[in-house]
């Protein structure tokens, strides 16, 4: 089963927090990693890495990780700054 980890706290940096988000994979234990990438910041990061990404040894279906992604996600961040 995949959970959507929102890791903006951790990435963040001494100025500003910044949209991070992983997923993690409980069934094997590890975090999705889609073109070597296993942390994205936006909607469309994570589906160009989605694109680009065809080893994995089962497919993860992209809408299904975009569904994972809470509603307001990237609206809670941008009125915490």
């Amino acid at each position: 089963m995949l959970r959507f980890v929102d890791v903006s706290q951790a990435m963040a940096d001494d100025e500003e927090i910044k949209t991070a988000f992983s997923f993690f994979d409980t069934v094997s234990g590890k975090y999705l990693e889609l073109d070597g990438t296993q942390v994205f910041e936006s909607e469309e990061e994570l589906r160009w890495c989605h694109t680009m990404h065809n080893s994995l040894y089962y497919t993860h279906e992209i809408e299904r990780l975009i569904w994972l992604i809470p509603d307001d996600y990237f609206k809670l961040l941008k009125k915490a700054d």
